[in-house]
C-alpha cells in the first residue's frame, strides 16, 4: 500500500484581510496529486486563479452563510469538486483540495485560532480518510520506539478532527498505524519541525487506493510544501522524494 506525503511550512502571522460583518475570507490549498493549477469559485464567481500544486492563493472576501465553493482545474476548466460549508462572518477559512482514489475532494478548515504562548506550539489532526478504517497517529521524538508507548498521540475510529495538543518547539516524527497495532505502519514522516507559537494541522486523507496524504501546515501564511513522497506500508525507508526541512 503506497502512501503519499505533503508537508508545508509557514510562519504564524496576524489576521489577514478585513471583511465586513457579512463577509468571510477564503483561500484554497492545492494539495492534489495530478492538477498543476486550480481555480476557486464562490457562487459561480471566480475568486482564486492559477493556484499551483503545493501552494495557496491569497484570501478573497465573500458573503458569509453557506456559499457554494467550487474547485476547477485552472487549465481545462473542468469542475473537480463542490462544497457548501457554513461560513461564519469575519472569519478566515482554507479549502484544502486533495485527491482520494483519483477523485478531488475538499476539506474546509477555519483558521482563526489564537496563537499559543511563547515556547509552545499546537498541533491537531484532521482525519479525512473515510476508507482507511480506525487509525492511530503518533507524534514523537524521532528516535522513539512507538511499540513501547502505552497510547497514541491521536486516535480515530472515523473521519473527524481532533482538538489541538500542545508541544514544545522542536523536531518530531509522525507515524500513522492501524488502530491498536504499531506493527501495522501506514505512514512514517521521519522529521518535521514545530516552532514556538506555531499552529499546525495535519490532514490525513486517502490519496491513491489505500494510500494516505498527510499535509502539515502552519496558520496563517502557508508558503510552500516542504516535502512530498510515498512510503510503503510497514517500511521505515525514507519516502521517495522526501526532503524535510524548513524553506
Amino acid at each position: 500500500m503506497g502512501l503519499t506525503l505533503a508537508v508545508a511550512a509557514a510562519a504564524l502571522v496576524g489576521c489577514g484581510g478585513g471583511g465586513s460583518s457579512s463577509s468571510v475570507n477564503v483561500r484554497v490549498v492545492n494539495a492534489t496529486l495530478t492538477h498543476t493549477s486550480l481555480s476557486l469559485l464562490a457562487n459561480s464567481s471566480t475568486i482564486g486563479t492559477a493556484t499551483a500544486l503545493d501552494t495557496v492563493n491569497g484570501y478573497s472576501g465573500i458573503t458569509s452563510g453557506s456559499p457554494t465553493l467550487q474547485v476547477n482545474d485552472a487549465t481545462t476548466g473542468t469542475v473537480l469538486a463542490t462544497t457548501a460549508p457554513s461560513l461564519a462572518s469575519d472569519q478566515h477559512y482554507v479549502v484544502i483540495a486533495y485527491e482520494s482514489g483519483g477523485t478531488v475532494r475538499t476539506a474546509v478548515i477555519q483558521e482563526d485560532t489564537a496563537a499559543p504562548s511563547a515556547g509552545t506550539a499546537i498541533l491537531r489532526v484532521l482525519n479525512a480518510a473515510s476508507d482507511a478504517g480506525a487509525v492511530d497517529v503518533y507524534v514523537t521524538d524521532p528516535a522513539t520506539d512507538i511499540s513501547t508507548l502505552s497510547s497514541p498521540t491521536f486516535s480515530f475510529t472515523s473521519p473527524t478532527a481532533s482538538g489541538f495538543l500542545s508541544f514544545a518547539p522542536g523536531t518530531y516524527r509522525l507515524r500513522v498505524t492501524g488502530s491498536g497495532n504499531t506493527a501495522d505502519l501506514r505512514l512514517d514522516i521521519l522529521s518535521f519541525t514545530l516552532a514556538s507559537q506555531q499552529i499546525a494541522t495535519a490532514v490525513l486523507s486517502s490519496a491513491l487506493g489505500f494510500a494516505a496524504l498527510v499535509l502539515i501546515f502552519r496558520f496563517r501564511s502557508f508558503r510552500e510544501v516542504m516535502a512530498r513522497g510515498r512510503e510503503h506500508r510497514r517500511t521505515e525507508a525514507v519516502a521517495a522524494g522526501l526532503s524535510p526541512g524548513e524553506s
